[in-house]
């Protein structure tokens, strides 16, 4: 049962950073409506016991985390002031300010994007004692002008006008229903490998997700995500490449150290010859040593 690091589900895109004059509140403060209501939310659900026990999640209430209005990147290079965690939790004291959120199975919690928060690992003896693994399931809602849907227009078909008889109304309700399957795998391996470093996936998956994704996401997903999803399978490939270029290195290196251990069939024969050459002349020393003392080895 492992955990996540604490983090925000959204921060400013990079063609969004501040410009001249603009602070990184006001970029934040464009992710909120006039009412103060978010653009992007997420609805947590618990489908088992969430519990400290077997992992929960934990949260920075807003009015302690003083980057959750003002923004992330409006200070210095320090490095330790600039991590939003290490500025929300400047003391001892400040720890207290964590929050535990367990929820019974079927129950949710609902946050913003700009709430730093993360899940604990889950004790290792949990199971032997009689607690189940967590399993939860997140449902986001996103504000178009924030960030736009995964699916392009064309997929979804979603008409703006209200239907004004039976037949458009059936078309509506068809729009509106949940996409068939193939369009809803297509999601699940964009988001694979959109996520890819929180899954141990193997190279085969990997590979297998984007091939379907190569297939269908032109005529499916959003412009600007499917960019995202073949950008994050480069960096997964990437990855691996390194993975099994240190592991080749690694092994060779082992080989390297076996082979320079163990003689060649060269090397034993001529050390098998040298043996007796190696006593006789080890014996003549003993020898010499022991007449003096009136001794001698036959």
């Amino acid at each position: 049962m492992v955990g996540f690091s604490p983090h925000r589900d959204r921060q400013p895109d990079e063609e969004e950073e501040p410009k001249k004059g603009m602070t990184g509140g006001d970029i934040v403060k464009r992710s909120f409506h006039k009412d103060g209501q978010a653009k992007y939310v997420t609805m947590w659900m618990a489908l088992t016991d969430a519990t400290p026990e077997n992992s929960c999640l934990y949260v920075l209430p807003k009015k302690f985390d003083p980057g959750y209005s003002a923004g992330d990147n409006n200070s210095d290079d320090d490095d330790d002031k600039s991590d939003p965690l290490s500025r929300a939790l400047p003391t001892k004291e400040s720890y207290q300010n964590i929050r535990a959120l367990p929820r019974p199975s079927g129950q949710s919690v609902l946050f913003t994007h700009r709430i730093l928060h993360w899940g604990s690992k889950g004790n290792e003896n949990s199971s032997s004692e009689g607690l189940t693994p967590r399993i939860a399931i997140s449902f986001v809602s996103s504000d178009p002008t924030f960030e736009r849907p995964y699916l392009s227009s064309a997929s979804l078909k979603r008409d703006s006008q209200c239907p004004t008889n039976e037949e458009s109304q059936h078309q509506h309700d068809q729009f509106l229903s949940p996409p068939p399957f193939r369009i809803r795998l297509l999601l699940v391996c964009a988001q694979l490998l959109i996520y890819h470093q929180r899954f141990n996936l193997s190279k085969e998956c990997v590979r297998a997700c984007y091939d379907y994704c190569k297939e269908h996401a032109e005529d499916h997903l959003d412009e600007a995500y499917r960019r995202k999803v073949f950008v994050e399978f480069v960096k997964a490939m990437k990855e691996w490449d390194e993975k099994e270029a240190a592991e080749k290195k690694n092994n060779s290196k082992t080989d390297c150290t076996k082979s320079s251990s163990k003689p060649n069939k060269k090397r034993r024969h001529e050390e098998e010859n040298n043996k007796p050459k190696r006593t006789l002349a080890l014996t003549a020393v003993i020898n010499k040593k022991m007449s003096n003392m009136g001794g001698k080895i036959e």
